[in-house]
């Protein structure tokens, strides 16, 4: 037994498929749990009302009443297309006095002509259903409010606005996710109780991925397939952008000392160059929250396997392929990176990239470029799959990655390799081709 487990230890510092496919079997659960080894996908624990203790029912009692008291009732349809949803106050033959609450921001009231109203639904919103799993997400952070939008669990405590915000762009992500990689989707019912837990401050943020994440120091979000969890923060708090207005403050107040006489269009300038710094954290927030979604929609769909098969530029190449909006067009962090690298003679060989594999993520490779690098090769090396001539063959080869993962022969060959022959091209065919493409991004 020890011999054994020995043996499969070494496969797990290879990062080798074959011993993530060990731990889902009945003896390798056990092992796992002997050693704190995580396996995908997680055992969720789970209970009804009687199984839980007094505490875990008072919290889910809790939640329960928190989410009805903020759920809809109805929703209201104008002619013009607009809708509203919330609560009906009182109607008169003609007008509408309705409500919108905002969870614990408050609410609004206002009227609405009944001859504009197109639709009227009652009773047309389902109180969602509170599992353990989100009791358990809410006693893990009493201090944070739990929103459940289905089939997100959102913990955090930023305001409702920026949770419903949030929603919306997953929601938009997802759609158009689901479309664009119908062929690959291996799974459809998967979808339920994803949790996303959403720091306000920078600094909790990195408290509680230090504790929890340690390997992925260097990361501003990060997605866990084990607990089915992607955590991250709002930018708008970094040290960065603090730093930021700090500079554009002693700045507006030393012009201000040089040219008094122009102290309102320097103020006015001053709020210019702060508004724009806010608008770069919410693009930044939104493209990290649609690149861990993206990371959570390949796991929950069943596009990746749950033995870790992808090496790490398909994993994180897809997920920068997903940040933009649309869906696919190209990141110009990622352009700028290839393009000052290229400048540099910076890339690493194409061979190296897609070959690489290590149970440290970006290990050795991370010494022979930036960060930031190995992220914008790894999509270029995605954006030019997903051209119409090369994406059917990429699409079966990340079909046989989840199908075949634990294959002897496929874990031995070089992974530039297969995915040459998926695509009907030779090895240093398929690495030209790439290089062509990097010189014209």
């Amino acid at each position: 037994m020890f011999a054994l487990t020995l043996c499969f230890y070494e496969l797990g510092r290879a990062g080798d498929p074959r011993f993530f496919a060990f731990l889902q079997s009945p003896v390798g659960v056990v092992v796992a749990e002997l050693f704190g080894w995580d396996s995908i996908p997680l055992k969720r624990e789970s209970k009804t009302e009687a199984e839980m203790s007094v505490a875990e029912l008072a919290v889910k009692r809790s939640l329960e009443e928190r989410i009805a008291a903020g759920l809809p009732k109805d929703r209201l349809t104008l002619k013009d297309g607009r809708k509203y949803e919330g609560r009906i106050v009182s109607q008169s033959e003609t007008k509408i006095l309705f409500e919108e609450r905002y969870g614990q921001s408050g609410e609004v009231q206002f009227t609405i002509p009944v001859k504009q109203v197109a639709n009227i639904e009652n009773e047309a919103f389902e109180m969602p259903s509170i599992s353990y799993r989100d009791v358990l997400f809410q006693m893990e952070f009493p201090e944070l409010t739990i929103y459940r939008r289905p089939p997100y669990t959102i913990a955090t405590e930023l305001k409702y606005f920026e949770v419903e915000k949030t929603v919306r762009e997953l929601d938009r992500l997802y759609a158009s996710f689901s479309a664009t990689f119908k062929p690959v989707i291996g799974i459809t019912n998967q979808m339920d109780s994803v949790q996303l837990l959403y720091f306000k401050n920078e600094r909790d943020f990195f408290n509680h991925r230090d504790q929890n994440a340690e390997h992925l120091a260097y990361s501003s979000a990060y997605y866990s397939p084990t607990e089915d969890r992607f955590v991250m923060y709002h930018h708008s708090s970094s040290m960065m952008v603090k730093e930021a207005k700090k500079r554009i403050v002693q700045a507006a107040d030393q012009y201000e000392k040089n040219y008094h006489s122009a102290q309102n269009q320097i103020r006015q300038w001053e709020d210019v160059e702060k508004g724009r710094i806010d608008s770069i954290a919410r693009n930044e927030t939104t493209r990290t929250l649609r690149h861990e979604g993206a990371h959570q929609l390949f796991y929950a769909l069943g596009i990746h396997s749950h033995v870790r098969a992808e090496n790490i530029w398909l994993i994180e190449g897809l997920a920068v392929y997903c940040e933009e909006k649309p869906l696919g067009r190209r990141p110009q962090w990622s352009v700028f990176a290839i393009r000052e690298a290229l400048q540099n003679d910076g890339l690493v060989p194409f061979s190296d990239l897609i070959n690489h594999r290590s149970i440290k993520g970006w290990g050795a490779l991370a010494e022979r470029m930036a960060l930031d690098l190995a992220y914008a090769q790894s999509w270029l090396v995605v954006d030019f799959l997903m051209q119409e001539q090369y994406r059917d063959g990429f699409f079966q080869y990340m079909i046989m990655l989840r199908e075949k993962g634990v294959d002897p022969k496929l874990i031995k060959r070089p992974r530039i390799e297969v995915l040459a022959e998926s695509l009907g091209l030779t090895v240093a065919d398929l690495e030209q081709r790439l290089t062509l493409y990097a010189d014209r991004i």
